[in-house]
């Protein structure tokens, strides 16, 4: 990062190293690097807003903020990020970056953010985020250290299954890809593949019954050699 000098070189070295950065956790740390080195405040402010759509988590459905403490008013608490604030100070900005960005999991990541707008609902946003959820699970797939990947792989079906179910977005590429990681994928461990089936479980307005085909062929064999 030592040679960004312009923040639109900063854009093209986060899309292509954000899998990376994910993976390893440093996402937020690369942003915050390239905010703490630039002099210009309108770039550091927009540095800002996209670590907070990163302090953001997704967990059943449910989007969460980074920290939760008790406000100055008895009984109120007090969010960071802001999910009201940040959609309404940012919310061109992130709409901005959703359609610029040539990153999966940034676009995933942003779409996602938008389509949980308290202001209002666009369904558009959440089938892109479904897409490049999608687009961001093969591409973990598809490293050479797939393997590596296997804790985010999890975590972001789970957000493709929660954004599919809460807008009924179509669930032929879903299934497509599940059948792709159980039975086709290399590198994926045994644990991970059950992750997926838990997964499954658990949104089962989305997986049938013969979803689950073949599935028990997947546990690893106990039985005493013959």
């Amino acid at each position: 990062m030592e040679n960004i000098i312009s923040l639109q070189d900063f854009y093209c070295f986060i899309e292509k190293n954000a899998l990376v950065f994910e993976k390893d956790h440093d996402i937020i740390e690369a942003f915050l690097k390239y905010k703490n080195n630039t002099n210009s405040e309108e770039e550091k402010q927009l540095l800002q807003w996209e670590i907070e759509v990163f302090l953001f988590s997704f967990n059943g459905g449910k989007i969460f903020s980074f920290s939760t403490s008790n406000g100055n008013e008895t009984g109120k608490l007090t969010e960071y990020p802001s999910l009201d604030a940040i959609q309404s100070n940012a919310f061109d900005y992130i709409k901005d970056r959703a359609t610029k960005s040539t990153s999966s999991l940034l676009k995933a990541r942003y779409n996602h953010i938008l389509w949980e707008s308290i202001h209002s609902k666009n369904r558009a946003y959440a089938i892109s985020a479904a897409e490049n959820y999608i687009q961001t699970i093969y591409d973990c797939c598809s490293q050479s250290d797939s393997e590596d990947y296997s804790q985010l792989l999890g975590e972001l079906f789970e957000n493709l299954a929660a954004i599919t179910l809460s807008a009924s977005v179509d669930t032929t590429q879903l299934k497509q890809l599940t059948s792709y990681l159980l039975f086709e994928a290399k590198g994926l461990s045994f644990w991970v593949k059950y992750g997926i089936i838990d997964d499954m479980l658990k949104y089962s307005k989305i997986f049938k019954a013969d979803d689950f085909k073949n599935v028990l062929s997947l546990a690893p064999c106990s039985c005493p050699a013959v």
